[in-house]
């Protein structure tokens, strides 16, 4: 049972006449109080609350070994999703150092677009405002981890001694690799048209061709 549910069922039971009760600084019901006041109760805040009415049972034993019995199921959860998560790092990990081992074998010139992925991933901007990126992208993002892409891409470069170029990622999305034209905005679909000569590029292709442009360009 995920914890938003574990919660519909159990916040009734904590009525203001069990809750008076308890202390103001009570922690049960310094916890209660929180996963009153959120949108969606997380999983550790509803663990918490089953560790601290376990230390003072105002609900009875009954309620108490059903909060209990969803603690320990949600703990068993928890660590087999920590073991799977592992395991899908390890084998990205992998996958990325394969993968950058081919890209050097094949390669003499590697350009890399020097993109802050750490700005891109934050959800408030220094202005406190939000970002573009959802919760559901960022978690993505993480899962993808292109920085270690990047990284394992470089030191498998350095290792193999192939000259690698960090190219400024300003108006590569923008520009048309087909005529230079530097475009407004940044493509929100996936296909680049160019305004200019008409050109028509997937977004990613004309990104990495005008960082390869620019990357030979600098050793001119």
């Amino acid at each position: 049972m995920a914890a938003n549910e574990f919660w519909v069922r159990t916040a009734s039971l904590f009525t203001d006449d069990i809750l008076a009760t308890l202390s103001e600084d009570e922690w049960l019901r310094v916890l209660v109080g929180k996963a009153k006041r959120a949108h969606r109760p997380y999983p550790s805040l509803m663990e918490a609350i089953t560790r601290a009415h376990a230390a003072n049972p105002v609900l009875g034993p009954e309620a108490d070994e059903q909060m209990q019995a969803w603690a320990r199921r949600a703990h068993r959860l928890n660590v087999a999703a920590f073991g799977a998560r592992r395991k899908a790092a390890d084998h990205r990990k992998h996958l990325y150092r394969n993968v950058a081992a081919r890209l050097v074998r094949e390669c003499g010139l590697i350009a890399i677009k020097d993109t802050d992925f750490h700005k891109l991933a934050k959800l408030v901007d220094d202005d406190g405002k939000e970002t573009e990126l959802n919760k559901h992208a960022r978690a993505n993002r993480f899962m993808a981890s292109p920085s270690e892409l990047r990284q394992a891409i470089k030191m498998a470069a350095l290792r193999e001694q192939r000259e690698l170029v960090n190219v400024a990622p300003a108006h590569t999305t923008t520009t048309c690799s087909a005529c230079g034209h530097v475009h407004g905005e940044r493509p929100k679909d996936l296909i680049f048209v160019c305004d200019s000569c008409g050109k028509w590029h997937d977004q990613d292709e004309n990104s990495a061709a005008i960082c390869l442009k620019i990357a030979l360009e600098s050793k001119l």
